[in-house]
């Protein structure tokens, strides 16, 4: 009997010995494996965005040196807000009419603009107006000033430091 115990346990000691080098083998390979690489954003940047409701092209480009971010529009230099960009997640600018938005953090991926675009609009005026109804309405055109939002899509113009 005492033959049968031994011939027991060496099956279960061998079961436990290969779970314990598979887990340590498992923990190894996780820990072994290197993180991706950070890439630098260290460049010049360019976008140019067509909206389809303005008649004008967005256009101008960043530089990223370290921990600076410089924007500057086609049309002449960018002006950086600085009470805007006290906000620890962003950095602003304006350029013109355009508003130029950069998160700190992902100032490529999560780079936003803002402006304004003018539109014709139809609008009816009552000259005349009778026991609470318009006895004469005249229908004239304005232009009104409506919010432009969008993405800013910027390419690298050169490869990284």
């Amino acid at each position: 009997m005492h033959a049968r115990r031994e011939e027991s346990r060496k099956p279960a000691k061998t079961k436990t010995g290969k779970f314990v080098v598979l887990v340590v083998c498992l923990s190894c390979s996780r820990h072994a494996a290197s993180p991706p690489p950070v890439t630098s954003l260290n460049g010049s940047y360019r976008f140019v965005e067509r909206v389809a409701t303005m008649n004008e092209t967005i256009t101008g480009g960043i530089v990223i040196r370290g921990d600076t971010l410089i924007a500057v529009d086609d049309a002449g230099v960018c002006e950086y807000d600085v009470r805007a960009s006290r906000n620890d997640n962003v950095i602003v600018y304006h350029c013109g009419a355009v508003t130029l938005r950069f998160d700190r953090r992902d100032p490529i991926g999560k780079a936003t603009f803002a402006t304004t675009t003018s539109v014709q609009s139809r609008q009816v005026i009552c000259d005349t107006a009778r026991r609470g109804r318009c006895a004469a309405p005249r229908v004239e055109n304005t232009t009104v000033q409506r919010p432009v939002t969008g993405i800013l899509h910027l390419k690298r113009l050169e490869p990284p430091d």
